[in-house]
């Protein structure tokens, strides 16, 4: 929870007084006397933005790197408890799997020529990171220690972050206002990433109602064997089996002739071979019947 930096001199009055006071009514035991003071939380909270293109910089470098690695942050305070983190700068270090340490030789080459090239942004390195690769995010010691000779650093008017990271998107992140006199932990910070025009957010939104799951509509074949149907609750896709009668066997059929004319005989199939009654009249054809057949001669 967000808790005070320093002692202001309101604050050291307060405690003076409370401590004078216990003093007054205690006794001593062993000859020893103790006394410990417990600040209560501000209850304030604080906001963290990221533009798209730090936020990609960073969760890139993380996921990428299988060793522990860190880096600095441009960053600015905007109005209220938000602050601003605009890029991210990756500086000289040597790690391992489980420690960074900064190059302090290179560190120095690489900041300095950085300022004398007039690169605004190392005029704003007031956020540091590192990642924790597949660990927790847990500060170790080591990173309090850090952390402590850093905020020796920052001026009563400034500001500092702190953040860690790990491939799972875990994080834990320290903000130190001293202007304000107020630490912001974890709990208390809200991170945003700012969508820009035409950038990786509104892509994905943008590119998601475009992609739809295919679902076959049928998956047993003809009606004549069977339907399908989906169940579009349940997401499942069923057939049943429809019962199958056996196909008649072809039959051919005549009808008697009459006197003077020839008989009307359905089409069929006769030993394999295709009836019509145009065929009666083909001498070629199989199926011919001669004029004598019906008297016509």
């Amino acid at each position: 929870m967000s808790k005070i930096i320093r002692f202001t001199p309101e604050i050291i009055d307060r405690v003076k007084a409370e401590f004078d006071e216990r003093i007054k009514s205690a006794r001593l035991f062993g000859g020893s006397f103790s006394y410990s003071k417990t600040f209560e939380a501000t209850g304030e909270k604080a906001t963290l933005r990221f533009t798209e293109l730090a936020m990609l910089k960073m969760t890139m470098l993380v996921s990428t790197e299988e060793k522990e690695v860190a880096w600095h942050c441009v960053a600015e305070r905007e109005a209220g408890n938000s602050y601003l983190i605009s890029d991210i700068l990756v500086y000289p270090q040597k790690v391992g799997a489980t420690s960074v340490d900064m190059d302090v030789e290179e560190y120095g080459k690489w900041k300095m020529k950085g300022i004398m090239s007039g690169d605004e942004r190392f005029q704003h390195l007031f956020a540091q990171g590192h990642s924790h690769v597949n660990m927790a995010v847990n500060p170790s010691p080591t990173d309090i220690d850090h952390q402590k000779e850093i905020l020796d650093m920052v001026r009563d008017d400034g500001f500092y972050i702190f953040m860690i990271w790990n491939k799972r998107d875990e994080r834990n992140i320290w903000i130190y206002d001293m202007a304000k006199n107020v630490m912001f932990e974890n709990s208390d910070i809200t991170v945003e990433v700012i969508e820009e025009e035409n950038g990786v957010i509104k892509f994905l939104r943008e590119s998601k109602p475009m992609v739809k799951a295919y679902i076959p509509p049928y998956s047993g074949g003809y009606y004549g064997s069977g339907y399908s149907g989906y169940n579009a609750k349940a997401g499942i896709v069923s057939s049943k089996p429809a019962a199958v009668k056996p196909a008649p066997a072809a039959v051919v059929t005549s009808a008697k002739p009459a006197a003077h004319e020839k008989p009307k005989v359905r089409a069929a199939v006769v030993h394999g071979s295709s009836y019509d009654v145009e065929d009666e009249d083909d001498p070629t054809s199989p199926f011919f019947v001669r004029d004598d057949y019906y008297g016509l001669e």
